[in-house]
């Protein structure tokens, strides 16, 4: 399942490229954008553990990394992302998750976590940690250079 959807980014980001101006050639476009995500969800939930999985910049792996705390009715700057996307996964103190069926990643609930794996190859998961369901949260447009995401 994962090959399938990263073969979805990385075919996105080597994909044709537009005829340019001279003046724009000069200025090769950003491959990455900065993603910036607020919680806007009830406030019982509290603060918010989010995980991120990208592709990383040589697009042949891909890195998983938890936790970046985001608190209630608060916006961050998560970090500088390869195009077209990122997969994402929260939960809350309170057992409340944020999650998708894009993808399923492994994460540790107790602790920070961060690690890499091949595109091609099977996600490790070890016996401390657990499969979650990530959602896929995709540029609208790939030439913008930054994105809010907002979890309600």
């Amino acid at each position: 399942m994962i090959p399938n959807l990263l073969f979805f980014l990385v075919a996105a980001l080597n994909g044709p490229m537009s005829p340019v101006t001279p003046e724009l050639a000069a200025a090769p476009p950003s491959r990455t954008f900065l993603l910036r995500v607020c919680n806007k969800a009830e406030i019982q939930y509290g603060t918010l553990d989010l995980a991120i999985a990208s592709l990383t910049p040589d697009l042949s792996h891909i890195r998983v990394t938890g936790w970046v705390l985001l608190r209630s009715s608060q916006c961050i700057d998560v970090g500088q992302f390869q195009k077209p996307g990122v997969f994402l996964y929260a939960m809350s103190g309170v057992g409340a998750e944020m999650s998708g069926d894009a993808t399923v990643l492994c994460v540790n609930t107790n602790e920070k976590f961060d690690y890499t794996f091949l595109v091609d190859a099977s996600p490790p998961c070890p016996g401390n940690y657990s499969p979650k369901g990530f959602a896929l949260v995709e540029l609208p447009d790939l030439q913008v250079d930054g994105f809010t995401f907002t979890i309600e």
